[in-house]
């Protein structure tokens, strides 16, 4: 019985949330066009990021390693990156730029 938590929190309502598009769902977002919003500014380490990216699947790990950003900022600036319309996570945490 290891999944008493989890199945009561299906049971309350619970939704499974696997990247950026299903919480932009769940919030009634989720008709945000496919694109970087127009006028979105990135921050510097933000730039820095989307610049270590591109259409060839780069993992969490090497981001952090070429960016010098440690793996719980990297992680925000991913997931900012995702919401502005930058960045997309694949399975494996892998990242591509959009």
């Amino acid at each position: 019985m290891t999944s008493k938590g989890t199945n009561r929190l299906i049971k309350q309502g619970a939704k499974l949330a696997q990247g950026v598009e299903d919480i932009l769902e769940e919030l009634n977002l989720g008709n945000f066009a496919s694109c970087p919003a127009e006028g979105s500014v990135l921050d510097k380490d933000e730039s820095l990021v989307y610049t270590l990216l591109s259409s060839d699947p780069k993992h969490v790990d090497d981001i952090c390693q070429e960016s010098g950003i440690g793996l719980n900022r990297i992680s925000g600036i991913l997931l900012n990156l995702e919401i502005k319309k930058f960045a997309k996570q694949l399975p494996g945490k892998n990242f591509v730029k959009i």
